[in-house]
């Protein structure tokens, strides 16, 4: 394995060599036969406050998807699922929102209108019924409205400790990654009153600015019941589930996840008189056990996390994704949908 400084200058002549019209009319021609997953969260205005590494701006995201209307087949998830891979001119790109949160409707969906481009978008029940913000983005809200450079979380759990947060955007949001992963690893009965131990603790730091962590009119706040029915409503826009809990499905028991599984899709049937068909696993979390559930539920397919092409007979229910996250340059981003670092992977890069 390739480690350091070579392995970045390897990664900026692939992104170099993988971003030009020739590389993209090659990779139109050899990957025909197969489909590209995008993962997307949320997207922000292009002067937003807020960050997160699941947040791109508005237009980023629609260079983004201009680059996908020249060049991919821009399809429904039911449509991929039927895509016979033989006679396919150009490859296949499914643009796909986890969470459910309200920008998709105000920002992102205006701009997928534009360029005529389908999107399915996996909600949680849970966040939009009740309105909750996700735990993640309390804190990233946190962290960034706190302007506090460090804090010591020892004591709140076993699996937190100091932190330090660079001021650099792409090392800054590193940083925060970085805490949410910690806090991941807590039991989920715990981690809610966790994660509001966190947020106080911010809020007493020295030198902390005052900050609330409001759940509405911000670039985290979860679509509401009414939002869901509009988009379900709109030609282009599936509606999927994306569990009630958001919990990590392996790591709560399978009772549980099987009901979290089924009060979201029974929600989302009541608030869109649609049948819904099709998942995501919150955090790309499953096991063959939770797959089963969601078989016998009726999905027809469920997507994860990691990287990876689709063609037709793969497994419906291990669908893999492209996540998109801010800070891609549009050369990186063509690079990646040319499957270049999916290959280096396989190479050992």
């Amino acid at each position: 394995m390739l480690r350091g400084k070579t392995r970045l200058l390897v990664k900026n002549f692939a992104v170099h060599c993988a971003s030009n019209s020739l590389a993209q009319h090659m990779a139109s021609r050899l990957h025909r036969d197969k489909s590209f997953f995008l993962m997307y969260h949320g997207v922000s205005r292009d002067d937003e406050e807020l960050e997160a590494t699941t947040v791109v701006r508005r237009g980023e995201f629609r260079q983004q998807m201009g680059f996908l209307k020249q060049w991919f087949g821009c399809l429904t998830t039911e449509e991929v699922l039927n895509r016979d891979s033989e006679h396919q001119e150009r490859p296949g790109a499914v643009v796909t929102f986890d969470d459910g949160y309200a920008n998709n409707l105000e920002i992102a969906l205006p701009i997928l209108e534009e360029f005529e481009i389908p999107a399915i978008i996996y909600v949680t029940t849970g966040n939009a019924c009740e309105r909750r913000l996700f735990w993640p983005d309390k804190i990233w809200m946190a962290v960034k409205r706190s302007k506090i450079p460090s804090i010591n979380l020892k004591g709140i759990a076993d699996s937190l400790g100091t932190y330090t947060f660079r001021q650099d955007g792409a090392l800054w949001q590193d940083d925060v990654h970085k805490l949410n992963e910690d806090i991941k690893r807590i039991n989920p009965s715990r981690r809610e009153n966790i994660v509001d131990e966190v947020v106080a603790r911010f809020k007493d730091a020295p030198g902390a600015k005052p900050f609330e962590v409001e759940v509405e009119n911000n670039v985290f706040t979860p679509l509401n019941p009414d939002q869901i029915a509009e988009l379900s409503a709109h030609p282009l826009i599936t509606i999927g589930a994306h569990s009630h809990c958001h919990n990590l499905l392996n790591q709560i028991p399978l009772s549980q996840a099987e009901e979290s599984i089924r009060t979201s899709k029974e929600i989302l049937e009541r608030l869109t008189g649609r049948t819904i068909e099709h998942f995501s696993y919150p955090n790309g979390n499953l096991t063959d056990d939770i797959i089963g559930v969601v078989k016998r539920m009726g999905f027809k397919s469920a997507v994860t996390v990691p990287t990876g092409f689709f063609k037709y007979g793969d497994d419906p229910y291990r669908i893999p994704r492209y996540m998109v996250g801010p800070n891609m340059s549009m050369d990186l981003f063509k690079a990646r949908m040319t499957g270049i670092f999916s290959l280096a992977k396989r190479l050992g890069f």
